[in-house]
């Protein structure tokens, strides 16, 4: 039950994001996996990465994460499991001693020689953040600290990334109690008076403007939101308000008042929720610096403003930029920077800028794009060293035009023969071509085309799907990928992909609505796609497609727009 039980065999690099000394490194040890089972190990952590990569935020900064597999082999599998929790009292001879039972009285408290581990993932990666061990055992368990462990349960990867909540980003056990609520454990009725560290629980709920959160809670939410109402006991009754708002709620921090969280529900607190705002927004700020990728995010305010804003998609980060515009603006990269182009507020006409430098703050000079005016905003994309841009025309004039910016100035608009459109086009680049997509002029069919250079070719139609608004597009494994909102008043969003030849069947993007449509761009190994929220609703929204599964939204907070935002990913 020592490392004399067992064997430290190879580190295998399993997510590779670039250097550790840039990169938010997760080392993952076996322990009660005999040789001949180190094969489940490497099984069982591609489960959690793909879990990791699919849970919200993390699926928004996984370029920011290196993921290490400790292959170390046991004398016996499983671990510990002592009686005096209910166990089976087995014992087994691990190498860094995993046990059930750990604190005495709770089976799932699931520890290991924390020591032997971190020295373990010293030796092999220096550079760790974050060190796991994963443990051979079916039975339920895991614990944080300064080593986060978990079990092989039904829910494994939801425990790995409970726990990483402790031990990586020191976020708080949201629970009413720690032997759970059907336990009947006395002495946990009254948290002390003292202030938790941890930035998702609190003592000081008073009233909002007390909260270590109250960025976060909208004017006119009762603090505290909901307290209990009997402090011997949890409080299991369910929210007395909609999902998602942020306040106070009471019990926390193994407590059943005295302690409260700041939404009803969190990983923190149930193993299938999604993390709360407060939590995620701690955990990005951990990340964002270290992401390979470099969002930017331009949107129009609401309703009459007609001012533009930016921001990188972290909280508090967005301002007001030099140009304006009445519709969705629009941005592509370049060699020099992002560039920037949307409808003139007080005109039709077109104006464009750039940002000076890849990570610049500062926009150069807002400049007008001679002869061209449109009732819907432009689309850009980057093409053969040239910026090149398309849109409709004014008012009734359905034509789609383009022009392009070689050596940065735009050249004479040209219409696009033989196509007309209601609403703005889109732009990606597919196989050295330039493909176009909209939407029909008096119905809701999409259309696309492709440019090679020099010219056109004749449009095609979409089969089977259709929008009352845009469609856009973005490339991701070597397909293109096309997204728009329902036709009429349907505001689900859809999906399609392009492999050269044919469109493959439409499917949903689940759990995401628009009333406006949104808007895409490509990372390295995912899409990223914002968008404002269904009608009523104008908080802009962001999320990304790893080219198997859409991550949960997550809500740019304190941002708003009346059209869609435009996203850009850049990388390094």
């Amino acid at each position: 039950m020592t490392a004399d039980d067992g064997t430290v065999i190879s580190t295998t690099k399993v997510v590779d994001n670039g250097s550790p000394f840039s990169r938010f490194n997760i080392v993952i040890l076996s322990d009660g996996y005999q040789q001949s089972e180190l094969g489940r190990f490497a099984n069982d952590v591609m489960a959690f990465v793909q879990r990791l990569a699919t849970t919200a935020p993390f699926n928004l900064v996984m370029n920011a994460i290196n993921v290490y597999r400790v292959d170390v082999s046991s004398t016996d599998s499983g671990a510990d499991d002592p009686v005096a929790c209910g166990g089976s009292g087995t014992t087994a001879r691990t190498y860094f001693d995993a046990m059930f039972c750990s604190d005495g009285s709770n089976q799932r408290s699931l520890a290991v020689n924390n020591a032997l581990a971190l020295q373990v993932a010293g030796g092999q990666l220096p550079q760790y953040n974050l060190v796991l061990v994963a443990v051979n055992s079916t039975i339920y368990g895991g614990l944080g600290g300064g080593v986060g462990t978990f079990s092989r349960a039904a829910n494994a990867g939801d425990i790995a990334i409970h726990e990483m909540g402790h031990t990586a980003f020191g976020l708080a056990d949201e629970y009413s109690t720690l032997a759970g609520c059907a336990s009947g454990r006395a002495g946990h009725d009254v948290h002390p008076a003292t202030e938790v560290q941890a930035p998702n629980v609190t003592v000081r709920a008073s009233s909002a403007s007390a909260l270590k959160w109250s960025r976060y809670v909208l004017p006119g939410t009762s603090v505290p939101t909901m307290s209990n109402p009997d402090c011997t006991r949890c409080d299991m009754r369910p929210s007395t308000v909609a999902g998602g708002v942020l306040g106070a709620f009471e019990g926390g921090d193994y407590f059943h008042c005295g302690a409260f969280r700041p939404e009803y529900d969190c990983k923190m607190r149930t193993l299938a929720a999604p993390f709360c705002r407060v939590c995620s927004a701690t955990i990005l700020t951990r990340l964002f610096p270290l992401s390979r990728v470099s969002l930017r995010f331009v949107w129009k305010g609401v309703g009459s403003d007609r001012g533009l804003y930016s921001g990188r998609g972290g909280d508090g980060d967005q301002g007001g930029i030099s140009m304006r515009s009445s519709a969705a603006p629009t941005l592509t990269t370049t060699n020099t920077g992002p560039f920037l182009a949307a409808k003139d507020p007080d005109s039709q006409g077109i104006n464009y800028t750039k940002l000076l430098g890849q990570s610049g703050m500062t926009w150069d000079t807002v400049r007008n794009v001679p002869g061209a005016g449109t009732s819907t905003g432009p689309s850009l994309a980057f093409f053969r060293n040239a910026v090149h841009m398309v849109w409709k025309g004014i008012e009734s004039d359905f034509g789609i035009y383009t022009t392009s910016f070689p050596g940065g100035l735009p050249a004479a608009p040209k219409p696009v023969p033989n196509v007309g459109t209601g609403t703005r086009p889109t732009l990606a680049v597919f196989r050295d071509r330039l493909y176009m997509a909209w939407r029909g002029v008096s119905d809701q069919s999409i259309f696309f085309s492709r440019f090679d250079g020099s010219s056109w070719v004749p449009q095609s139609t979409v089969p089977g799907v259709g929008t009352s608004v845009s469609p856009t597009l973005a490339v991701l494994n070597d397909r293109l990928v096309m997204v728009w909102k329902g036709i009429d008043n349907n505001q689900d969003v859809w999906f399609t992909t392009y492999d050269g030849s044919s469109w493959a069947p439409q499917s949903p993007v689940p759990g995401i609505g628009t009333s406006s449509g949104v808007s895409l761009s490509a990372g390295p190994d995912r899409i990223f796609m914002a968008w404002r929220g269904v009608e009523g609703d104008p908080s802009l929204y962001y999320t990304t497609y790893d080219g198997t599964t859409w991550g949960a939204q997550h809500n740019y907070f304190g941002t708003g727009s009346s059209g869609v935002p435009a996203i850009l990913a850049t990388w390094s």
